[in-house]
């Protein structure tokens, strides 16, 4: 169990996981099949997306996340360094080169009437995740304009299969939200950094720090990190003022708050793991990728393996150690990824991999729908192959 006296000792240990993870097992080499025809496509041009590119900055107008997801595309995007807030969820139809805008739902506070407002209150999403039957959009900053203030802003917007959008509001205190995690079936973990209070420790209060929130099959989101003063291991807060994010693996969920590793398996913490800076991580066959220091990573429960894979130097964006993003997705059951010089790679298992196409020079996110392979840019641009890769 590890307190905040030894938060102090944070940076030390970040540092060592971040030499380890670059120096650390290099077992998978990456023998891509680059003679395949496929990887002469290139992405054709398909338009701007309508709302990211009125963004006042550079990093607002950054397409961040391109997620396929029952039939239309959706973009991440905004500035929580500027605040450029409200987002407008807004999708593109493929088929119908069409754009169209999703209002959110919310209940107002106080009287539990349902209205609408017609962006989403936040100032940037980072990422689009599905879970289970749901889309879920975690407010990286959450926007305190009317209708909401610092106390109602909400946590996330989630969408059901029919791509109608709600933001929730469950926390007073929240400052960036930026993972939805399904630790086991119906168990949700959502993470990022809140204010903490007195309850936690006198030291804490008035501090930033990392939370985890936790919902069992649909139930409200009830804080487990850091505890109370009043519940066991209250021993567990950070003063670094760095957010949490994470992936689970096997019923574990892996919690990254400043490059140290909290480990929870639904009852019992534990601690630790060589994983450098771990940003992005996601579940795949079996295991977790991540990337770090410009490499990609992969995690079986047990052994770290470099994927002898260096990273496509993305334009734009920035996350986590002020590090470019690395241009990974995993989608529609494969793991899509751009190396050094823009070949876009393909997997399903880890051990084969394909040269699938060309990236554009200013992509900075990945993604696909129904085989076809999309890209966002750092103008807003979005690209897409002009076939199915699969």
């Amino acid at each position: 169990m590890r307190h905040a006296a030894a938060v102090g000792r944070r940076w030390c240990v970040t540092a060592l996981a971040a030499f380890v993870a670059c120096g650390g097992d290099r077992g998978t080499v990456m023998d891509a099949e680059t003679n395949d025809p496929r990887c002469a496509t290139h992405a054709t041009f398909l338009g701007t997306h309508p709302h990211a590119s009125q963004q006042p900055t550079q990093l607002g107008r950054t397409i961040s996340d391109t997620r396929g997801w029952k039939g239309l595309l959706y973009f991440a995007y905004g500035d929580l360094e500027m605040n450029t807030g409200p987002i407008y969820i807004t999708t593109f139809d493929p088929k119908n080169k069409t754009w169209e805008e999703h209002p959110v739902a919310y209940i107002e506070n106080g009287t539990g009437i349902m209205k609408s407002t017609p962006a989403f209150a936040t100032h940037d999403i980072e990422r689009f995740l599905p879970i289970s039957d749901s889309l879920w959009a975690p407010a990286a900053q959450p926007n305190f304009q009317p209708p909401f203030n610092s106390a109602t802003a909400p946590e996330y917007a989630i969408a059901t299969g029919t791509h109608d959008w709600t933001q929730v509001d469950f926390v007073p205190n929240s400052l960036h939200l930026v993972d939805a995690i399904e630790r086991a079936p119906g168990d949700i973990y959502f993470t990022g950094s809140a204010i903490m209070d007195a309850s936690i420790a006198p030291v804490a209060n008035g501090r930033a720090g990392g939370y985890i929130w936790r919902s069992i099959d649909g139930a409200p989101f009830t804080q487990i990190f850091p505890a109370v003063s009043t519940q066991p291991g209250s021993e567990y807060f950070d003063l670094t003022g760095a957010w949490i994010f994470g992936a689970a693996l096997n019923g574990v969920a892996y919690l990254d708050e400043a490059g140290f590793i909290y480990k929870h398996d639904g009852s019992n913490w534990d601690f630790w793991e060589n994983f450098g800076e771990f940003l992005t991580p996601a579940r795949f066959a079996g295991h977790i990728v991540f990337a770090d220091l410009g490499q990609f990573f992969a995690f079986d429960g047990t052994k770290r393996t470099n994927l002898d894979f260096r990273f496509f130097e993305s334009q734009g964006r920035y996350q986590g150690m002020k590090e470019p993003l690395a241009l990974f997705q995993v989608t529609e059951g494969r793991l899509l990824a751009v190396k050094y010089g823009g070949d876009v790679m393909m997997t399903t298992d880890l051990t084969s991999w394909t040269c699938i196409g060309k990236a554009p020079a200013d992509a900075t996110s990945i993604g696909s729908l129904d085989g076809v392979v999309y890209f966002g840019s750092v103008n807003s641009g979005v690209y897409g192959f002009p076939v199915p890769s699969w």
